[in-house]
């Protein structure tokens, strides 16, 4: 996390400062100087913070070369001496929905200025505070556009709002990008969830200080279907009047085609992450055969390990890397069967990412598909050996728009493939220890 003070004392510090100026090494240090010329992004960096795959992080660098063992990227410097070679490349780190978590456009020095004004002020005397913070002078000198994404019309598009930063830290090294990020740089941070904020004093206390989400602005409140577009793609675009620490016309941001490529990245498609009865144990289907490929021939398992994890009276749940917009569902998107003791009957089931009551319902994030037996349970009563298999018409399953408010039915992307689910019955009823979720939990959007 940034000092809030480390800028002044980079302003203030004036033998360092003159030495930057000129962009002449450091004789004391050996560090060299800043560098001449415009001012250069030299990476865009994405951090999804662990929120899309329980597995952990996944860091996308989109000046990685994609592969290392590609006849054009094997004798770069990236994949002969880099420990990381193509790790956190776009083919085997890919941008997923939450990426912007935190997404930095790294520079070749400090991006101070805009139009020759400061580009984040500070106080004209002392330090920063509560009631004045150090903050972005135009917060739209870096923003998203996309394209193969959602749109209103009106030249609205859906890329989701962000708390935009000056990040001073960091250099073009790192030990570990996942923890440690590059920089100086500019950074934008898609947030879901916006702490409360602090109660205010009565004077003559100081105000508390602001959150992110109060900084965007008052409208910028916790959203749990805020994210990137799965399958979109995104371009980062940059305020030309960026400059560096000398805002003469030198060193102006250099925006070619080669850096446009370098701020341009494409998320994953929308698909299917986890399996299993929403217990927080779901089988990981997302990058691994070990759990099948949602084929009819090799479907998703939803079981534990080998033994029966879904109750006769519980739901199975589905769980994709972007929320989905229930309004499209049909009576054809999923359907169901149980087979046991040599006979197949057809299972009437609801598909819904609510749960709780009629008239009370919690989405959540949207990102969970429940299916259930609409009669409560999935055979009059509980038996051994019985298996349940779901189909999920994919073209009926639309990820949700990120326009603002994110009106039903704009969303322009959908699973790519009919999704098919098994799962073993337990033969028991559910007790008071079943952590899966229930099918009496389950309900239908309509009812919401």
């Amino acid at each position: 996390m940034r000092e809030r003070n480390a800028q002044r004392f980079f302003l203030l510090g004036a033998s360092a400062a003159s030495l930057m100026m000129l962009g002449c090494s450091d004789n004391l240090t050996g560090q060299d100087g800043e560098p001449r010329g415009p001012l250069r992004v030299t990476k865009l960096t994405l951090n999804d913070g662990a929120l899309s795959r329980p597995s952990g992080r996944v860091v996308t660098d989109t000046s990685v070369p994609p592969d290392c063992e590609a006849a054009a990227a094997k004798d770069l410097p990236q994949c002969t001496s880099d420990p990381f070679k193509d790790m956190y490349g776009v083919r085997l780190s890919p941008p997923n929905p939450d990426s912007a978590r935190t997404l930095r456009v790294v520079f070749n020095k400090v991006p101070l200025n805009l139009n020759g004004v400061a580009l984040e002020p500070v106080p004209a005397e002392g330090l920063p505070t509560t009631a004045t913070p150090l903050k972005l002078a135009d917060p739209n000198v870096i923003r998203l556009t996309c394209t193969n994404c959602s749109t209103d019309g009106a030249g609205g598009v859906g890329a989701p709002p962000s708390y935009n930063s000056l990040q001073l830290t960091g250099t073009d090294l790192s030990p570990d990008p996942a923890q440690y990020a590059f920089g100086p740089g500019l950074q934008m941070e898609v947030l879901a969830a916006c702490p409360k904020p602090a109660a205010v004093p009565p004077p003559p206390a100081p105000p508390p200080a602001q959150t992110k989400c109060q900084l965007v602005g008052p409208t910028y409140i916790s959203d749990p279907f805020r994210a990137l577009e799965p399958g979109a793609t995104y371009s980062v675009v940059l305020d030309p009047k960026l400059q560096g620490r000398l805002a003469d016309g030198t060193d102006n941001v250099l925006l070619d085609d080669a850096t446009k490529a370098l701020l341009t990245f494409t998320v994953e498609s929308f698909q299917v992450l986890l399996a299993g009865i929403g217990d927080g144990n779901d089988n990981q289907v997302a990058g691994s055969s070990d759990f099948g490929d949602g084929t009819a021939a090799k479907p998703y398992i939803a079981d534990a390990g080998d033994n029966a994890a879904v109750a006769n009276e519980g739901a199975v749940a589905i769980s994709l890397n972007a929320p989905a917009d229930e309004s499209l569902f049909t009576a054809q998107t999923v359907s169901a069967r149980v087979d046991v003791n040599g006979t197949s009957m057809s299972v009437p089931v609801t598909i819904s990412t609510a749960i709780g009551a009629p008239g009370d319902c919690d989405y959540g994030n949207r990102r969970s598909l429940y299916v259930a037996p609409a009669s409560g349970t999935w055979l009059p009563t509980a038996m051994p050996g019985a298996v349940v298999t779901i189909t999920i018409k994919g073209s009926e399953v639309h990820d949700l728009s990120q326009l603002p408010d994110h009106p039903a039915g704009k969303g322009v992307h959908a699973l790519n493939k009919d999704i098919t689910v098994s799962a073993k019955l337990l033969d028991m009823p559910a007790d008071a220890d079943y952590a899966g979720v229930l099918a009496s939990d389950v309900v239908p959007p309509s009812g919401c």
